[in-house]
């Protein structure tokens, strides 16, 4: 609490921390510098973000392992109380904590899928990326609560008792402290606040990167070749808008942010791709993209997934979510009215510009509205293969593409009856 010297609440701004603005900055400066040459660069960057912080957490366990407490801490994470699993906020929870974790519906995976080989297996990747991030998740546990332990048996206090506020005030204030009981404090603290400033400096980038592609692709003949002047730019607004974080009513500000902008509209967006791949462009394209790439036909898993399971299970924790909603709180204390609604806007305000451009080519578009709307819901004859072999094949395959919405079902529920692109495969060149 000393260290982020918090004000009474998010009216009062207090002093600026001049020493929270050069953090910000110097993190700011990084980011921009491990992306000025785009993913080339980028995946520099991330061998350090990605793998440094599974050392430093490893050093952590290893060091509270040899004090009193930590095994009565690691036990105490992983014994499950299964009564908990009827209780819907703790799904929801989980939701919302696997968007933040593995990042759909951000763009940042598109952006860096975009930038891969015509033959990469994405589905390999995607299986050894959820793997490491939850078997990390997993030990990142097991090492706080090691660490929780060893304080509980340092004051003799109850490890739930530890834990009042739950989420921001165990990584920020119960975890330090917990900290200070080990040998040399100092040391593990400052290897501690590493390890959360790693993977925020590798979110700060990897959700930088699809804004710059977003302004290069929109205005490609007055950016060509100025992305440094346009990486500037970006870098020097986001930097003044994170400037009230660095006030003393930053962390309310930080929660509020937090508690509003990855929850709801990024399970829509979410939930809105599902619809979009699996019943508007169509699994059946998909299955037929996935054989051209791969040579093997989409997954059943991700077919039944993408077409019915996420979305009525995205549906319904979204309802359930607007049902039991409760306002944000930090401790004991509860945020006004007006903040909420600001919290709101900050919600709506990723959804409002996709809203806003349908709106747009809708009313741009001629014709009746059904005729609008049925032209609008088709795909763009812009979207081929990189492959100039798999594009030929892409071509002529779509004069058989148009599924009924019968047809389509069928295909989405069994996985019969796709897109026959002539056993092609073989005619492919490995890139």
């Amino acid at each position: 609490m000393e260290i982020l010297r918090i004000s009474d609440g998010i009216d009062y701004l207090g002093t600026i921390s001049v020493v929270f603005v050069a953090y910000l900055f110097v993190l700011r400066l990084l980011a921009a510098i491990s992306i000025v040459k785009s993913v080339e660069s980028m995946g520099k960057m991330l061998y350090v973000t990605a793998l440094l912080p599974v050392v430093l957490i490893v050093m952590i366990w290893i060091r509270a392992l040899t004090l009193p407490g930590s095994t009565k801490g690691m036990l105490y994470f992983v014994s499950a109380d299964f009564r908990r699993f009827a209780d819907p906020q703790l799904w929801i929870e989980a939701s919302f904590q696997t968007f933040i974790t593995l990042g759909p519906g951000w763009g940042g995976l598109m952006m860096m899928g975009a930038h891969n080989k015509f033959r990469t297996n994405c589905f390999q990747s995607s299986v050894i990326s959820t793997s490491a991030t939850l078997t990390f998740g997993l030990l990142n546990g097991l090492v706080v609560f090691s660490v929780l332990g060893v304080m509980s048996e340092e004051i003799n206090v109850p490890i739930p008792d530890l834990m009042t506020s739950g989420g921001f005030s165990i990584g920020f204030i119960a975890y330090p402290k917990a900290l200070s009981y080990f040998p040399l404090p100092q040391l593990w603290c400052a290897i501690f606040y590493l390890v959360l400033l790693l993977p925020g400096l590798d979110a700060m980038a990897i959700l930088t990167e699809p804004l710059l592609m977003i302004f290069e692709e929109m205005f490609p003949k007055m950016l060509n070749n100025r992305r440094i002047p346009l990486l500037t730019v970006v870098s020097v607004v986001m930097f003044l808008a994170g400037l009230p974080f660095a006030t003393q009513a930053g962390v309310y500000m930080f929660l509020l942010v937090d508690w509003y902008t990855g929850t709801w509209s990024v399970m829509l967006i979410c939930m809105a791709e599902c619809i979009v791949f699996a019943w508007i462009y169509g699994s059946h394209r998909i299955d037929r993209d996935v054989r051209l790439m791969l040579h093997r036909p989409l997954p059943a898993i991700i077919r039944l997934s993408t077409a019915f399971l996420m979305p009525v299970f995205l549906a319904c924790l979204l309802l359930i979510s607007i049902f039991t909603y409760k306002p944000p709180s930090f401790g004991e204390y509860t945020y006004p009215v007006y903040a909420r609604t600001i919290g709101w806007c900050f919600t709506f305000s990723s959804l409002l510009p996709a809203l806003g451009y349908c709106v747009w080519v809708t009313m741009k578009a001629k014709g009746p509205l059904k005729q609008r709307l049925r032209h609008l819901t088709r795909r763009t004859t812009q979207w081929i293969p990189a492959n100039e072999k798999a594009a030929v094949i892409y071509r002529d395959s779509e004069n058989s593409a148009d599924f009924t919405w019968k047809q389509l079902f069928w295909f989405n529920l069994t996985g019969r009856g796709g897109i026959n692109i002539n056993d092609c495969g073989d005619s492919l060149p490995m890139l």
